[in-house]
């Protein structure tokens, strides 16, 4: 169906310009923070006292953020340019590719270290981003960053899942119940 694969492009089009956004967004973010935060450096350096709401996933933002570009640039290039196996209808067997690479080791490891910074960055990310909106309060901040911790962890778990899955009892040889495609 030529609207179908349509479709795909203009969503892969519209992730592509919502990553790169938030990409350019993060390091806009990150520059301007820098260089308004402080002309002159402290003194002293230690806590200020008070609760704080920095943490491990707050700190390393940047750098999970590197190995996501990193991770998902590998990511779309083994999955959609990759190297496919090609059924006698012309389609792609991506099962096949899918289990092939995650019965490698070193492959799964990394996809498994990947998706539990991305939970440590979803974590800080989604409370963050209501509060720079400024939709976060006293009254609202605890609950969110208790949803985020959820919805952090729950992606993470579910996006180590089928790696894990695929490494212990994926079949490659395995053809798929639709005839293979």
């Amino acid at each position: 169906n030529a609207l179908h694969g349509w479709l795909i492009y203009g969503f892969e089009l519209g992730l592509f310009v919502i990553f790169v956004f938030h990409i350019v967004s993060a390091f806009t973010v990150a520059w301007t923070d820098r260089r308004k935060a402080r002309q002159q450096g402290y003194k002293y350096n230690r806590d200020a006292g008070g609760k704080s709401r920095k943490t491990f996933a707050s700190r390393t933002m940047i750098y999970t953020g590197a190995i996501l570009l990193v991770f998902v640039i590998g990511h779309i290039y083994l999955f959609k340019f990759g190297n496919h196996e090609i059924d006698s209808h012309g389609v792609k067997n991506l099962y096949k590719t899918v289990v092939t690479v995650f019965k490698g080791i070193g492959f799964t490891i990394f996809t498994v270290v990947a998706m539990v910074l991305l939970g440590f960055h979803l974590r800080h990310g989604f409370w963050s981003a209501f509060q720079s909106l400024g939709w976060a309060n006293d009254k609202y901040l605890p609950v969110l960053v208790r949803v985020a911790l959820v919805f952090a962890v729950l992606l993470a778990i579910g996006f180590i899942a089928l790696p894990v899955y695929l490494y212990l009892f994926g079949d490659p040889n395995l053809v798929q119940a639709t005839g293979g495609h």
